[in-house]
């Protein structure tokens, strides 16, 4: 969940979406600041000086009468959802704007036409998905305060709202949130974690949460709990790793896979990897392609490349060229030819079937009790052929399955009971395949 970066309580404090990958060599980057709740007191306690308890925690604490600042941070919670009555029948279930009323925050949402300018959006196969909509919190004039959030109809943009939510709530007092205290209050990463754990509780309040039961399969249950909460994946699934869940196979990590686009460098590598000659012109070719074809779609993407590799694709997956397309392939691209014919057919029938478990690598992880110097090879990679993740990517439905099943991803090693959901469709590229690691009692 996203940082608000350093306050600046009288300026316009936007959010930028850092890079999606957590790891930087052996070292998590900064902005990886969602541990779970039993992960949560000792990762704060690594970041503060005991002798030297920042004065926002200390006043937390002692406005609440709570033993530790998770414990007093989940009253603040229960606090504003029931003194703004924030929970509605209809879904969602939780109203942001009516806490927002509640502290005195006049909430504005950016115009589908200006979000473009607000945040970056992504561009082309080879652009990284925006994972959340910026938000700000700024103070306009002595009591008034303005929270501006991204488009109404993203679900990261009220994980972006919880979260300045969560950072007025560490800073009220009975006359409001308290400015004098916001301003003199460092930026620190303890504050992060805190107020990114008071935003998932804000938006899946755990008296509303039904705890799933023994048998159930845990990535489908993440999957609806997001929807009904109209919250992304990636805060639904380190809210299940926040739970007690009944049963011998209690969640451990949970994993989004999604698919590579035909045109994308990981792509190119991991199917050309091996052999450098040919790599280093198929990348060549790839970003060609990606110039020509800046907004293609999977199952053009890969008819084009059949094109250019002179292999035509099964007539059964639908792949057809636009119109245009062969021709801006021969004006553009005439060396194509130059190895054509060493694509090896296994080769050639990874680019042609979007369904193959090449097209699949690991988006983000959560893991309860990750080590610190943990390595999880984000958007590198593939599903392994055989596995749980490779076999529902080939299905090509919506569907959940359950598996024992050794996994080896970077330092995430083990034999865990394995559940999967897949979604959406891979003709299209909109295919995802989520998994929970669970430990085996």
């Amino acid at each position: 969940m996203p940082g608000a970066g350093r306050r600046s309580p009288n300026a316009r404090n936007v959010e930028r979406n850092p890079s999606p990958t957590p790891v930087v060599g052996k070292k998590l980057a900064d902005w990886a600041l969602a541990p779970c709740r039993d992960d949560l007191g000792a990762e704060i306690s690594t970041l503060v000086d005991q002798t030297r308890e920042p004065k926002w925690m200390r006043r937390a604490i002692e406005r609440t009468g709570a033993s530790s600042l998770v414990a007093a941070a989940d009253q603040l919670v229960a606090e504003a959802l029931h003194a703004s009555n924030a929970v509605d029948p209809n879904p969602p279930p939780v109203r942001l704007s009516r806490i927002c009323s509640w502290l005195g925050v006049q909430l504005r949402f950016v115009r589908e036409e200006e979000l473009r300018r607000y945040r970056p959006t992504p561009r082309g196969p080879e652009a990284r998905v925006t994972r959340w909509a910026a938000g700000s919190l700024s103070a306009v004039g002595r009591m008034q305060w303005l929270l501006v959030a991204g488009s109404r109809s993203d679900s990261y943009t009220r994980q972006s709202v919880a979260h300045e939510l969560g950072h007025a709530l560490i800073f009220r007092s009975e006359a409001g949130i308290d400015l004098s205290a916001w301003r003199t209050a460092g930026w620190s990463k303890a504050e992060e974690q805190i107020v990114n754990y008071m935003a998932r509780s804000l938006l899946i309040p755990s008296p509303l949460l039904e705890v799933p039961s023994s048998g159930r399969n845990l990535a489908e249950w993440v999957v609806e709990v997001a929807g009904r909460y109209a919250t992304p994946h990636r805060l639904s699934a380190v809210r299940l790793l926040d739970l007690e869940v009944p049963g011998p196979a209690r969640p451990r990590a949970v994993v989004l896979w999604r698919q590579y686009h035909p045109f994308s460098d990981y792509f190119v590598e991991r199917v050309f990897g091996r052999d450098t000659r040919l790599c280093k012109w198929m990348r060549q070719m790839a970003r060609k392609l990606r110039e020509l074809f800046r907004d293609a779609t999977v199952p053009r993407a890969v008819a084009i490349w059949g094109n250019v590799l002179e292999i035509h694709p099964p007539e059964h997956l639908g792949l057809r060229l636009e119109l245009g397309d062969e021709a801006a392939v021969h004006a553009h691209l005439p060396e194509r030819r130059q190895f054509a014919g060493a694509i090896e057919p296994e080769r050639a029938e990874r680019f042609l079937n979007p369904l193959a478990h090449f097209h699949y690598r690991p988006e983000w992880v959560v893991w309860r009790g990750r080590p610190s110097d943990s390595y999880v090879p984000l958007r590198r990679g593939a599903s392994r052929r055989g596995s749980l993740v490779a076999d529902l990517a080939a299905r090509g439905k919506t569907e959940g399955l359950e598996r024992l099943e050794r996994v080896d991803l970077g330092d995430l090693t083990g034999s865990f009971l394995v559940h999967g959901f897949a979604h959406g469709d891979a003709l299209e590229g909109s295919r995802f395949v989520l998994s929970v690691l669970s430990e085996r009692g």
